[in-house]
């Protein structure tokens, strides 16, 4: 199965370096939405070109061999590299259900990139609650005390009057793997299909430290608005393997090419 964890569009609060959390629901800009918008027009293009609706569920996929390497296996295989539409709109018209969390900005998000497609609410992938930090930058926090504290901790202590950090991180991952159990266990999705997820960017961090391949910190799976990671998910089945995202590769809306 292979995933699709997508960060929403930009928001003011994100503009201005903000902690947007769960407690804020704000929209998207109108830039945001712009660019969107250029991307689902992509994908509808796409669409046209190469069959004019969505394709025939015919068939069944292979199951994944981890034991190949992962650059045989692109994100947008099947399409001619010299004359495809960006990579992100290659990835979206094979998305068929999207996760996403209850937040307008990514409600918002999933409605323009993927208005065809099923989407479910899930409220376990919400932001973190920051709290007090809510909405505020680290200017309007530099003199803060226990906002220094947080820092000292290397971002690992918890937000006053909000989560701590360690019970977000499970709250998300737990609600990931939950999420693809249930998938694992339906009918097997047609070659290339892919499950998005539409979150935040501290969701997909959580997911991306708890479950891919090779091990990184919670950190380095950072992505800016608009940008996220394919991967291929294994042994979410309950099959006895380890649940893991192999070979993941970053996508963005505004980037002709994935980037390893």
């Amino acid at each position: 199965m292979r995933i699709l964890l997508f960060r929403h569009g930009e928001t003011a609060g994100n503009l201005k370096q903000r902690y947007v959390g769960k407690r804020t629901n704000e929209p998207l800009t109108d830039a945001a939405r712009g660019a969107l918008f250029a991307a689902a027009e992509k994908r509808r293009r796409l669409y046209e070109k190469e069959a004019g609706a969505w394709p025939k569920r015919e068939g069944r996929s292979e199951s994944f061999d981890s034991s190949k390497q992962c650059g045989r296996r692109e994100p947008f295989a099947g399409s001619d590299k010299e004359n495809r539409p960006d990579a992100f709109a290659c990835l979206a018209r094979k998305v068929r259900k999207v996760y996403i969390s209850p937040m307008a900005r990514c409600q918002e998000t999933a409605e323009i990139l993927f208005p065809d497609c099923c989407r479910t609410v899930s409220e376990g992938l919400s932001e973190c609650d920051f709290g007090r930090f809510e909405y505020k930058n680290f200017r309007e926090l530099s003199k803060d005390a226990e906002y220094q504290r947080f820092l000292d901790s290397g971002g690992t202590g918890g937000f006053p009057g909000g989560e701590r950090v360690a019970a977000f991180k499970k709250r998300c991952a737990d609600t990931f793997f939950s999420i693809l159990r249930q998938e694992a266990a339906k009918e097997r999705p047609q070659e290339d299909e892919i499950l998005a997820f539409v979150v935040h960017g501290g969701t997909i961090m959580a997911v991306m430290e708890r479950f891919a391949l090779p091990r990184r910190d919670y950190f380095a799976w950072q992505v800016k608005n608009g940008g996220g990671f394919v991967a291929e998910a294994v042994g979410f089945g309950g099959d006895g393997k380890e649940a893991v995202l192999l070979c993941p590769v970053r996508v963005s809306v505004f980037d002709r090419e994935v980037r390893g």
